[in-house]
């Protein structure tokens, strides 16, 4: 479950207008400029955002794992679902 994103760069922003392409499919493919995510323990979490800040990287504590019957991603700030098949998530 996401619950919180760093800000979408305008050019994501364009180009999902422009298109006329939804949250999701941003996401599929061009990642929605978010970079990249790291699962750690939850005790970890704020120390990995303190060290991304001093190396001057962006970070943010975007969410957790739950357990679910269902193989999908929430992004609760752009309303979107990826469910395995669409999102190419590994067992």
């Amino acid at each position: 479950m996401i619950e919180n994103i760093l800000p979408v760069p305008e050019i994501f922003k364009f180009v999902e207008k422009q298109k006329n392409m939804s949250p999701e499919e941003m996401i599929q493919i061009f990642n929605y400029g978010s970079g990249l995510a790291i699962y750690a323990k939850p005790e970890d979490s704020e120390k990995i955002v303190a060290i991304a800040g001093n190396l001057k990287l962006n970070a943010v504590l975007a969410g957790e794992v739950q357990k679910s019957e269902k193989r999908e991603v929430v992004v609760k700030p752009l309303n979107a679902v990826l469910s395995g098949g669409k999102f190419q998530l590994q067992k």
